[in-house]
């Protein structure tokens, strides 16, 4: 397979590219070199065609793409990833063998009790809460590439990190080699670089295995000793079999496992499943969560019992970035409030005996992000109430955004 013709079909690639489902993003240094990816729009839409499936971090080379804007259907496969796959969630034990996979970025139903085998041969493996790496090849060196960029954050900390391996020159020479030229090597980027939910205490690239991009088949990083030896390879998992992998216990260290058919590749429906833990699953949940908008209403609404409540059943390290970041906004409001009696008290002070309101409106106009506050303040005791609501209005975030990603900046 060289061409993105024998890949997929091309009227459909494009048709989702334009509208929107697939975003191709060029090399910084090479515009031919083309990468594709599903978007956001697809997760939240389901829209799962073979198209969208096959553009995860899928690496083409398209001469052509600068000026038209359409992928050719001459494009060559430069590197070819696992296609998209699902999340499995067993029905009941009377429908054995029938699984709903389900997509878990927003609990959309991928497809509905898809009938599997439960017995065939599998390879499981651990599944690991980080981004996954596509190492491709550029000027004689290897570097690392995420789902949708060459050049993004991940990407650039796991080149480096690549780079600086004291076995480097022996893993681009590997890799380099005629049979390993023929396949696309996979990784996932994991440590305190990349947190999304499991804390890792070490950034490293563990290789997870390969496509053959003559075939299309999958293979696991067991069938890849030479480069295993070098890269930390993702611990296998004894089950040999869907009914075995469903039944192991997953722990809450773990998010789950991979579960992949033997044989089977890109142009198999369902070559690939995920099945992870419902300790992962919750707390996934919680810390996606946890945006600085709902903490900001949770806590104006109910108070700081609230919030400690909420954190409990969270890992110490999120239940203290919760609180922490509600007790800014307290301490944000209280500050408002004194601010607010302090600068009353002096402009009562600058002003002559028998001022008029008039005159104190002159004053208060030239603090406007206070003024509102003030009239209250030099309206008395009784307007206390209206004070601590305007000053939580006051602090209501613009943009909620998510509390991992906020708390790094002043409320």
């Amino acid at each position: 397979m060289r061409h993105l013709s024998e890949l997929l079909d091309i009227g459909i690639l494009n048709r989702d590219i334009a509208e929107g489902y697939i975003s191709v993003r060029a090399h910084s240094d090479d515009a031919q070199l083309l990468i594709l990816n599903y978007t956001q729009k697809t997760q939240f839409s389901g829209h799962w065609t073979d198209a969208t499936r096959k553009s995860r971090g899928l690496i083409v080379r398209d001469s052509g793409w600068h000026c038209r804007h359409l992928a050719a259907s001459d494009a060559r496969i430069e590197e070819l990833t696992w296609a998209k796959f699902f999340t499995a969630e067993q029905a009941t034990l009377s429908d054995w063998g029938k699984i709903k996979l389900v997509d878990e970025e927003n609990n959309s139903i991928a497809q509905d009790y898809a009938e599997l085998d439960m017995h065939a041969p599998v390879a499981t493996t651990e599944k690991l809460d980080g981004s996954l790496a596509i190492a491709y090849r550029h000027s004689g060196e290897l570097y690392i590439a995420t789902r949708g960029s060459f050049d993004g954050m991940q990407a650039r900390q796991a080149s480096a990190w690549l780079h600086r391996h004291v076995d480097y020159p022996q893993i681009r020479r590997l890799l380099y080699d005629p049979e390993a030229l023929s396949n696309t090597f996979l990784f996932e980027w994991i440590g305190p670089s990349n947190p999304i939910v499991l804390p890792y205490t070490q950034d490293k690239l563990v290789f997870l295995g390969a496509v053959d991009k003559r075939t299309g088949i999958y293979a696991g990083a067991e069938q890849w000793p030479q480069l295993s030896a070098y890269l930390e390879p993702v611990k296998a998992v004894q089950a040999a079999s869907l009914a075995e992998a469903l039944a192991a216990p997953i722990t809450d260290d773990s998010e789950g496992y991979v579960v992949r058919y033997l044989g089977r590749g890109v142009f198999d429906e369902i070559a690939m499943i995920k099945i992870k833990g419902e300790y992962y699953r919750r707390l996934h949940h919680a810390l996606f969560s946890l945006t600085t908008g709902n903490i900001y209403e949770l806590l104006y609404r109910d108070g700081i019992a609230a919030v400690q409540q909420a954190a409990q059943g969270l890992p110490d390290e999120i239940a203290a970035q919760l609180l922490a970041y509600a007790k800014k906004l307290l301490a944000n409001h209280a500050r408002i409030l004194e601010e607010t009696v302090e600068l009353n008290r002096r402009i009562e002070s600058e002003l002559p005996l028998g001022y008029s309101q008039k005159d104190y409106a002159a004053k208060a106009k030239a603090y406007p992000e206070l003024s509102a506050l003030l009239f209250l303040q030099h309206a008395g005791g009784a307007r206390q109430d209206k004070m601590s609501d305007l000053a939580w209005r006051m602090l209501r975030p613009e943009q909620s955004s998510l509390l991992l990603q906020a708390t790094a900046n002043d409320v």
